[in-house]
């Protein structure tokens, strides 16, 4: 019997440790500013894009990379973190019109790496698609 109640107590434990993860919040984000290089495609495109790289500054609260979208504003409807990983989803206003984006990006100490995807919509009689890859590192302290 001593070894079913070992076994349940391990079982509870991890569980339990499950459940409070889940909610855990992005605590683990270096804020500052980060540097990301980024290489996009656009659907339709025959060739790949170059690496273009962008600076800007997260912080916990705001850990969703937007510089590469080259966005006015953006109106986030959904944000998820799973131990290391941030997913959004988000709306934004550019040059070009509003687009919607959808990505993750993983934390891992002074470094991260993740993609994105923005839906343009009918540009040029097809839907335009555009997909980030992106890695990133910490600078430093924000600049502002």
């Amino acid at each position: 019997m001593g070894m079913w109640k070992n076994r349940l107590r391990i079982v509870v434990v991890m569980v339990v440790w499950q459940i409070s993860s889940v909610g855990m919040s992005a605590d683990f984000i270096a804020g500052g500013q980060w540097e990301f290089s980024v290489k996009q495609d656009i659907s339709g495109l025959p060739m790949g894009g170059s690496t273009v790289v962008y600076s800007e500054c997260l912080s916990d609260p705001q850990p969703i990379p937007r510089s590469f979208i080259q966005a006015s504003s953006c109106d986030v409807s959904s944000v998820k973190t799973l131990y290391h990983t941030v997913s959004w989803k988000m709306t934004c206003d550019t040059d070009n019109g509003r687009v919607y984006n959808e990505g993750k990006i993983n934390f891992r100490d002074l470094k991260a790496s993740g993609e994105s995807r923005s839906y343009a919509g009918n540009t040029l009689g097809r839907d335009t698609t555009v997909r980030y890859k992106f890695t990133a590192r910490r600078l430093g302290d924000c600049s502002n």
